[in-house]
C-alpha cells in the first residue's frame, strides 16, 4: 500500500486523486454518505492531456511504464495507476461492457473537455453493455456514475430502526419507541386531540366550560364614583375630575370666560381700549425739540447732519461718534486672488498673499527618504515609496491625510531585496505596486535585479507579494519608472547596466508575476537608458524619456503596442553630440493636448529645460524652453487641470524649488518659488481633489510639503 507521497506522484494533483486516495488508503469509494456520488474522473481538477491520455492508453491495452510515459507520472508508479483505473468500485466503465473499452476512455476524455449530451457519445461504438445509448450514458453520468461493485455483508440498524445486525437474512423495521407511527385517527366535532399513542391512535377530549365565578365587590377608581358595590349600585363619571361635554356657546362679540363642571360656559365682552392722554414726549440722542408737554416740533440734531462743506473727491463722510467728518476711504479689496491666496493688510492696503504651506517630517528614523516616489491611492491620499540607506530596506508610507501631517502608516516592505530607484503606482485593483532595484551601491554595473512589491491592501500594511521581474543580466533595474497601462497592469521602464540598454517590462497581472520584457534602445558598445521616465497617454501606448550617455542626448521612444513588444525608432529630442550634455534626470508627463512634455537638465548649459512635444512620438519640431539655472538632483513634472505644468526640483543652492509655468509649454510667465531648505531631490503629486501639489523630498529624512497654491508660492 503506497504512502501519501506516492499517491501525490501517481495522481499528480489531478483527476485520479479521488480514485487513488480511495484505493490506496483502503476506503470504499462508495461508502454511505449524505451526498450524491461524484464521477471519480471529474473532481474539478482533472486534466484532459494527462488523464484522458492514460485512460485511452489503458483501453487500448497499454500497461506498465508505457501507460504513464511523458505524463509527469513516474514509471515506477504505473502499477498503482493501473490498479486505480481497474478497481471494481471506481465507476470508469461508462458503457457497462464486460471490460473498459476505447468508448469508455473517449467518453471520459470528452467529459473532461466539457462535452455533454449527445456530443459525449457521437460516433462511438457503445457495444452491447448495459448502457449502450446516449440516454443511458448521460443518466449514468448525471447520477454520479452509478453505484458500482461491492457486496453487502452486514447491515446494522441505527437510530429509529430495529432488526440488525443482519449478516445473512432478516427484517429491518421502524422502531416505534423512537419513531411516531402514522397518525390517522380523528376527533369528532367539538372535541380535540389530547394525546397520540405510539401506534398512531389518538385520545380525544372536550374543552372546559366557561368560568362560573361570582362577582362579590366592584370598586371605583379615579374618575368614577359609586363604589364600593357589594350587592347593587350605580357607577358614574366624577365631574370633579372629568369635564362634562362643553356644548354651550357665546354670542358674537363676547368670549368664554369660564367652563363649569356640567359643561356650561360663562360669557364676557372684551374691555374697551385705553383712554389715557400723552402728557410729555422726550427726544433722545440724535433728536431735538423735547420734552414736549403740550405741543412742539421734533427735529434731527445738528450733530447728525452731514458736513456743510462737501468732502474732497478722494474722501468720504464718516460719523466719528459725535460729529460727521471727512476722511480717506478704507483700502479697496482686490477683485480676485489666485488659488491658495489669502487677503492680507500690507502697508495700509489689502492685498493677496499666499497661504502658508504644510511641512511634515514624515520619517526621521535612520537615513531615509532617498529614491522616493509618490502616487495617489484610490481614496485620494498620497502613498510614498522610499529607500532606507541605513538598513538598505525598501519602505512605504501611507499618508493619514492629504498633507501627510498625521495618521501616517510606515511599513518596511522588503528587508532582503533592498530598495533603490523606487517607483510606485496604483493599478486598477487599488492595491499599490512598487518597482525597485536590488543593488546596495550606486555603481551602474554592480549586481542588481528589477524587483516588484505588490501590496495586498490599500495601506500596504498586510502581506506583500515580492517578485523578481528581470535578472537576465548582471546589473538591471536601476532608474525604474512605472505607469499603469490601459489594461490596469503596471508597465515599467528601467536601465540594463550590464548591456547599457533601455528596457521595459509590461506586467501580465497586477502583481507582476510574469512580464513581457523588451529592449527598446541599445547597441553593442553604446550606453543608453539612464534616468528613465514613463507615461501612458490616452492612446494607451507608453512613451518613455531617457538619457543617451554615449551621445549625451535627451531621447524619447514611443511604444507601438501596449506591451511595448514593438515600438517606433527612438528619437533624439535635444542634443547635438559631444560637448552638449543634455537629458539627465528626465521626468515625463502628458499635456492637456495629449502629447508628452519633458523636464530635464542641460548639464552643459547648467539649466533646467522643458521640451514640449508636438505629437505623440515627439517627432518633429519640439518646443524647448530653458527655465532656470541647473538643479542638483531629481526633478518631477506634473500637469494639473489648468494645463500649466508644475516642476519640483533641488535648486543649485540645495533648496527645494517649484516652477509654476505660465503657459502649457512653459514659454513665459513662469513663477519660481524656493519652498524649503537643503534637499536632495523631489517627487511630486497633484491630487485631483484640490489640484494643490504634494511634494516628497529628503534631507536625510523623508519630508513632505502640501502646497497651499498651485505653484507652491510662499506667503
Amino acid at each position: 500500500m503506497a504512502n501519501m507521497d506516492q499517491i501525490r506522484r501517481v495522481v499528480n494533483g489531478r483527476a485520479l486523486r479521488a480514485l487513488a486516495l480511495a484505493v490506496f488508503v483502503g476506503l470504499p469509494l462508495f461508502a454511505p454518505v449524505a451526498h450524491a456520488q461524484v464521477c471519480p474522473f471529474d473532481d474539478g481538477n482533472s486534466s484532459l492531456e494527462v488523464e484522458g491520455l492514460i485512460l485511452t492508453r489503458y483501453a487500448l491495452g497499454v500497461t506498465a511504464a508505457p501507460l504513464v510515459a511523458n505524463t509527469g507520472i513516474n514509471a515506477v508508479d504505473a502499477p498503482s495507476v493501473e490498479a486505480t483505473i481497474n478497481c471494481p468500485s471506481c465507476g470508469l466503465n461508462i458503457t457497462g461492457n464486460p471490460t473498459m473499452t476505447v468508448a469508455d476512455a473517449t467518453i471520459i476524455s470528452r467529459k473532461l473537455a466539457g462535452f455533454s449530451g449527445a456530443a459525449l457519445t457521437d460516433g462511438l461504438d457503445l457495444g452491447n453493455g448495459t448502457r449502450n445509448t446516449v440516454t443511458t450514458v448521460n443518466s449514468f453520468l448525471l447520477a454520479g456514475c452509478g453505484a458500482t461493485g461491492g457486496t453487502v455483508t452486514s447491515i446494522t440498524a441505527g437510530n429509529g430502526l430495529t432488526g440488525g445486525t443482519i449478516t445473512a437474512s432478516g427484517t429491518i423495521a421502524a422502531d416505534t419507541t423512537f419513531l411516531q407511527r402514522r397518525v390517522t385517527s380523528t376527533c369528532s366535532a367539538g372535541s380535540f386531540i389530547t394525546a397520540v399513542a405510539a401506534d398512531g391512535t389518538v385520545t380525544c377530549g372536550t374543552p372546559p366550560a366557561g368560568g362560573s365565578g361570582t362577582v362579590t365587590s366592584v370598586a371605583t377608581g379615579t374618575g368614577l364614583t359609586g363604589g364600593t358595590i357589594t350587592a347593587s349600585g350605580t357607577i358614574a363619571a366624577d365631574t370633579t375630575f372629568l369635564q362634562r361635554r362643553v356644548t354651550s356657546t357665546c354670542s358674537a362679540g363676547s368670549f368664554i370666560t369660564a367652563v363649569a363642571a356640567d359643561g356650561t360656559v360663562t360669557c364676557g365682552t372684551p374691555p374697551a381700549g385705553g383712554a389715557g392722554t400723552v402728557t410729555s414726549v422726550a427726544t433722545g440722542a440724535g433728536l431735538t425739540g423735547g420734552p414736549i408737554s403740550t405741543s412742539g416740533t421734533v427735529g434731527l440734531a445738528s450733530t447728525q447732519l452731514l458736513p456743510t462743506t462737501a468732502c474732497a473727491t478722494s474722501q468720504i463722510a464718516q460719523w466719528n461718534g459725535s460729529a460727521w467728518i471727512c476722511r480717506a476711504p478704507p483700502p479697496t479689496l482686490p477683485t480676485s486672488c489666485l488659488d491658495g491666496q489669502l487677503l492680507k493688510l500690507v502697508g495700509g492696503a489689502i492685498a493677496c498673499s499666499a497661504a502658508p504651506q504644510t511641512f511634515t517630517v514624515a520619517d526621521s528614523v535612520n537615513n531615509v527618504g532617498q529614491h522616493r516616489s509618490i502616487a495617489r491611492s484610490f481614496d485620494g491620499l498620497p502613498i510614498i515609496s522610499y529607500y532606507d540607506a541605513s538598513t538598505f530596506n525598501l519602505k512605504v508610507m501611507r499618508c493619514g491625510n492629504a498633507a501627510c501631517s498625521g495618521g501616517n502608516i510606515i511599513r518596511t516592505v522588503d528587508t532582503t531585496g533592498l530598495g533603490r530607484y523606487t517607483a510606485i503606482a496604483v493599478p486598477s485593483n487599488g492595491l499599490p505596486v512598487i518597482s525597485y532595484s536590488t543593488s546596495t551601491v550606486v555603481t551602474e554595473t554592480a549586481a542588481s535585479a528589477l524587483k516588484v512589491a505588490a501590496c495586498n491592501d490599500l495601506t500596504c500594511t498586510g502581506t506583500v507579494n515580492l517578485a523578481v521581474v528581470d535578472n537576465l543580466a548582471v546589473a538591471v533595474g536601476r532608474y525604474s519608472s512605472m505607469a499603469i497601462s490601459q489594461d490596469g497592469f503596471p508597465v515599467i521602464s528601467y536601465y540594463d547596466g550590464t548591456n547599457g540598454n533601455l528596457k521595459v517590462a509590461k506586467c501580465v497581472n497586477s502583481t507582476c508575476f510574469g512580464a513581457t520584457i523588451t529592449t527598446l534602445d541599445g547597441a553593442s558598445g553604446a550606453d543608453v537608458g539612464r534616468y528613465t521616465s514613463i507615461a501612458v497617454p490616452a492612446d494607451g501606448l507608453p512613451v518613455i524619456s531617457y538619457h543617451d550617455v554615449t551621445n549625451i542626448d535627451l531621447k524619447v521612444v514611443k511604444c507601438s503596442v501596449t506591451n511595448c513588444s514593438t515600438f517606433s525608432t527612438p528619437v533624439t529630442v535635444d542634443g547635438t553630440g559631444v560637448g552638449n550634455n543634455v537629458g539627465s534626470r528626465t521626468s515625463i508627463a502628458i499635456s492637456a493636448d495629449g502629447f508628452p512634455i519633458i523636464a530635464y537638465f542641460d548639464d552643459s548649459a547648467s539649466a533646467l529645460k522643458v521640451a514640449k512635444c508636438i505629437n505623440a512620438g515627439c517627432t518633429g519640431a519640439t518646443v524647448i524652453n530653458s527655465l532656470t539655472p541647473a538643479a542638483q538632483r531629481d526633478l518631477s513634472i506634473v500637469v494639473p487641470a489648468d494645463g500649466r505644468p508644475v516642476i519640483a526640483y533641488a535648486a543649485d543652492t540645495g533648496a527645494l524649488s517649484v516652477i509654476k509655468c505660465g503657459t502649457a509649454s512653459c514659454a513665459s510667465g513662469n513663477v519660481i518659488s524656493n519652498v524649503a531648505g537643503v534637499t536632495f531631490g523631489a517627487a511630486m503629486l497633484v491630487p485631483a481633489s484640490d489640484a494643490l501639489p504634494v511634494i516628497a523630498y529628503d534631507n536625510f529624512d523623508l519630508n513632505v510639503v502640501k502646497c497651499s497654491n498651485s505653484g507652491c508660492a510662499n506667503p
